[in-house]
Formats: structure tokens, C-alpha cells, sequence
């Protein structure tokens, strides 16, 4: 009986996704080294966010909940350098953390929540990889919530796509 009902249940959630079927409006970023290499993510159309983009770079701000994403694309050899910084210097935020299958770390500070997720190591240790900002007035445990619970912003993290080696 019971797996009847969860049957059923997933049944219904997935008609109801399939009925929303708005994902939002899709955003691309490439970063433009040796090779180019794309992410894309979606950003929801019934917020009150405003977008500006460059090419390896998304700023998102939210007027209503007054608060700033940004979203940067990097491909170098400080990765593993600033994640030494991170457990060293802001060991007591520092968290192994992982969003949508990119397993990375996070740390806070007074009012920004940073994030960082390897996409691929190109070669010995060159990494890209995408930082995430995130800017509030508030304190850093209350910027790491804020981050953790507006669905908003979890909707964006849950939507990220590594596209890999694009052409231009």
C-alpha cells in the first residue's frame, strides 16, 4: 500500500512540474581561456531580480530583499590556494559543501557568503571553477542562512549546468 501511494505521489509532483513548466530565463556564462567553457543557470521570472552580465561574470540584485549574487567563472591555479587560505583563515565557516553535483567548499565573512565549486581540473592542478558571492548586511551566519534558505537563490544553485568546452 505504501508503495502504491508513493507511487501516486510522484506520479502527481511530477504532472505538477511538468504543468509549472516555466524554469525561469536562462542565463549563459563562458569564460574565454586556452579553450572556451560554458555554465549556464536559470534565475526566476517571478522575482524581483535585475541581472547584469558580462561574459564570465552575472551580478544578480534583488531591490525587495536587498541583497547582491554574483556569479564568476575562473580558470587558473588558485584554487587549491584559496582553499587553503579559506581553512586557514576563516576556519570556523569554512564548510565542504556541494550543489548541484559540484562538490566545493564555502566560508563566511561579515556580510558576504562565498562559495566555490570545481567544475573540472584541466590539468594538474588548473582547475575551473565558479565563485559564488553572495552580499547582505548582516552577520556571517546570517548571510550563510540567508544563502541556505531564499528559494530564490537555491532555485538558481539547483539550476546550474557545467556546459563544458563551447565553441564561440
Amino acid at each position: 500500500m505504501r508503495k502504491l501511494l508513493a507511487v501516486i505521489l510522484a506520479g502527481l509532483m511530477l504532472l505538477s512540474l511538468a504543468a509549472c513548466g516555466d524554469s525561469g530565463t536562462k542565463v549563459d556564462l563562458r569564460y574565454d581561456g586556452e579553450k572556451t567553457y560554458g555554465v549556464e543557470f536559470y534565475y526566476p521570472n517571478n522575482s524581483d531580480i535585475e541581472i547584469y552580465t558580462e561574459e564570465d561574470y552575472a551580478e544578480l540584485n534583488d531591490n525587495t530583499e536587498e541583497y547582491t549574487f554574483e556569479i564568476s567563472l575562473y580558470e587558473d591555479d588558485d584554487y587549491e590556494y584559496s582553499q587553503n587560505w579559506a581553512k586557514e583563515n576563516v576556519s570556523d565557516s569554512y564548510q565542504e559543501t556541494e550543489v548541484a553535483g559540484f562538490k566545493g567548499y564555502s566560508y563566511s565573512t561579515a556580510s558576504e557568503y562565498t562559495l566555490i565549486l570545481p567544475l573540472e581540473e584541466v590539468e594538474e592542478g588548473t582547475f575551473r571553477y565558479i565563485e559564488l558571492e553572495l552580499q547582505i548586511d548582516g552577520n556571517a551566519e546570517e548571510t550563510k542562512n540567508f544563502f541556505n534558505e531564499n528559494k530564490d537563490i537555491q532555485s538558481i544553485m539547483n539550476s546550474f549546468k557545467y556546459l563544458g568546452d563551447v565553441e564561440e
